[in-house]
């Protein structure tokens, strides 16, 4: 199965890399600051701590990111959970374990009273710990990719089936009478029933109501006037404004009641009516 990789928004993530690599230095640190301050050799422990945080976030990134592609967290949880440990948290202790190792050991001159084994016992457990900070930050920004993922299909299905209907099946006595959209001039409400009206003056009832009929309308040649009306723009003869803001409306054919566009909705129809 072929699994989506998400985009991750993860710039600012970057920035923990100092951060950590600050900290890692000074995990199981004793002396001042004050004196480290004034010791050259603790600037270069801090240029190689960041840089062995760095090394660590890009393998973590990077192993996230292929595994995306070929084991998703929703489809093989389990089998997705044993690889992505064992990568990352295996090379975090293999590259810790050598790091400290040869750079104390061999690359600096450390006091004698200098204890390597001290330095395992603190930078290991530190850098896994980051590790996984790491590795949950990318598992809150996995599920924020995957919830947008969703409301995006969603959003898509209901816009399939909100698709503009070119026919519309009415009723006409006991009988289902297709009617093209084109033909319907403005649907309105009569009593208990929606009563439809076509350019050729015929009248035929609905099951649908106007809440269904304004989504599948196409909305450049229907306008839902008010709660009890929807007419096509080929029907709208006048229309004019009254003092109260309403705009009336002369529609043909003619209907029974009076057609008017509500203040609220005054301004939406103009703008409507001037595309």
């Amino acid at each position: 199965m072929e699994h989506r990789s998400h985009r991750y928004q993860d710039k600012w993530l970057w920035l923990l890399v100092p951060f950590f690599g600050v900290l890692y230095r000074h995990t199981g640190e004793t002396a001042s600051l004050k004196d480290l301050l004034s010791t050259p050799i603790y600037y270069l422990d801090v240029a190689t701590a960041i840089l062995v945080i760095g090394i660590i976030f890009t393998v973590t990134r990077a192993t996230i990111v292929h595994l995306d592609r070929r084991v998703a967290w929703e489809d093989q949880t389990a089998l997705r959970g044993f690889i992505q440990g064992f990568v990352v948290y295996g090379f975090t202790v293999l590259l810790t374990v050598l790091v400290s190792f040869f750079y104390n050991e061999f690359f600096m001159t450390r006091p004698p009273e200098f204890n390597v084994a001290i330095v395992f016992a603190y930078d290991v457990p530190f850098a896994c710990l980051m590790v996984t900070i790491i590795q949950m930050a990318y598992g809150l920004l996995y599920m924020r990719a995957h919830y947008e993922a969703r409301l995006e299909q969603k959003a898509g299905t209901q816009e399939t089936n909100t698709v503009s209907r070119k026919t519309i099946l009415a009723n006409f006595g006991k009988t289902k009478v297709p009617l093209a959209s084109s033909s319907i001039a403005y649907v309105h409400k009569v009593g208990d029933f929606n009563a439809l009206q076509t350019f050729e003056g015929k009248e035929y009832t609905l099951d649908d109501t106007l809440d269904q009929l304004e989504q599948w309308l196409e909305k450049t040649d229907f306008f839902r006037i008010n709660r009890q009306c929807i007419a096509q723009r080929r029907a709208i003869v006048s229309m004019k404004n009254d003092p109260t803001g309403k705009v009336l409306l002369k529609l043909s054919p003619s209907p029974p009641e009076e057609i008017t566009v509500s203040r609220k909705k005054a301004q939406e129809f103009r703008s409507w009516m001037e595309q």
